[in-house]
């Protein structure tokens, strides 16, 4: 039976797929770069790469070798960064759930601008982390057992952080472990891109300046761990804000100038807006399956569906906004303009 299924495959269709090496140690190496004179981009295969191929390489792309094509790390990060999203999806899900209770639940001591206060400290919280995250997987290109592990850790740490969020400002018993494992976080990053940063120098006033803002902003972290809400809360949004305000400045034509590097990172626009886009219809999806997810809105034509249509209607309104809002058919994205507006799109 065997050699009789093998004798009808067709052959002339076999496939090539991207697929990405994978190794126990690497130096460490930039996913995208320029320096004074050359420019080096490793995505530049993602097109070739991210659609399967009939026949042999040289027949569908006579310039590029098998090895070129099917060996692209771009097309297997970005499939990882789906899993990532679904991560962050159920973060979001279980503040949303939180705020949802402590600004309509009976037992609550919240109001509704309480309970929208905390749900905002908390979310900048994880969307910090998220983006962080993002940075490192589109700033590196290793792929060994070190890089894989630490993005391992850091959706360990995320988990951690989604599952204590809720209690970082509970008014009757208070819980640290969402700001430890958010500073946790931060040291993860700087002392994996400092170990980076020995095998490459260009980074190395970048990482240097990033480690000054990081311990200016540990004098307002550190305090907000001894005291009580609301106290907690002002010194918590104050540190995440800082926090903010130091990645904005890394992205000035300021900071650029005291890095003075000859070797930097590319910004790769068309990926960022892709992986917002993902992001946005991943979150609309989770608030769509709310509506279905345990029959919420009861049994038969009821009061309750009647508001599950005028949600679902929203949802599709927001993503009807959010992809065809303005109905131009030429223009210029907000990551391809001045800094300061690709600044305030990225943040």
């Amino acid at each position: 039976m065997a050699r009789l299924i093998r004798s009808q495959t067709q052959h002339e269709e076999v496939e090539t797929g991207p697929f990405a090496h994978k190794y126990l140690l690497r130096r460490p190496r930039l996913l995208q770069h320029s320096t004074a004179s050359s420019s080096v981009d490793l995505r530049s295969l993602t097109h070739a790469a991210s659609t399967p191929q009939h026949g042999t390489p040289h027949e569908t792309h006579p310039s590029l070798n098998e090895d070129e094509q099917i060996d692209n790390p771009f097309v297997e990060k970005r499939r990882f960064e789906l899993f990532i999203d679904l991560i962050w999806v159920g973060i979001i899900s279980n503040l949303a759930e939180h705020f949802s209770d402590q600004a309509y639940g009976s037992e609550s001591n919240f109001t509704i601008g309480d309970a929208a206060f905390e749900f905002i400290i908390l979310f900048l919280i994880a969307w910090r982390i998220w983006k962080d995250l993002q940075e490192f997987m589109s700033k590196y290109h290793t792929n060994d057992i070190v890089e894989r592990f630490f993005v391992v850790w850091i959706i360990v740490l995320a988990m951690l952080y989604g599952n204590n969020a809720p209690y970082l400002l509970d008014t009757r018993d208070p819980s640290n472990v969402a700001i430890v494992v958010f500073l946790v976080v931060l040291a993860s990053f700087i002392i994996v891109e400092s170990a980076y940063s020995l095998f490459l120098p260009s980074l190395r006033r970048e990482l240097l300046l990033r480690l000054i803002l990081s311990i200016a902003t540990l004098g307002i972290w550190i305090p907000a761990t001894f005291v009580y809400y609301p106290t907690r809360a002002g010194l918590i949004f104050a540190a995440i804000i800082t926090e903010y305000a130091a990645a904005g400045f890394m992205a000035t034509p300021i900071a650029e100038y005291l890095i003075q590097q000859d070797r930097f990172e590319n910004f790769h626009p068309d990926h960022w807006v892709e992986r917002i886009q993902d992001f946005f219809i991943i979150i609309l999806g989770e608030g769509v399956m709310s509506l279905i997810k345990g029959s919420p809105l009861g049994r038969g034509i009821t009061t309750q569906a009647g508001t599950g249509v005028q949600v679902l209607i929203s949802y599709y309104v927001l993503c009807g906004f959010y992809f065809n809002g303005d109905q131009s058919r030429r223009y210029v994205h907000a990551v391809r303009r001045i800094w300061w507006r690709k600044l305030l799109w990225l943040s």
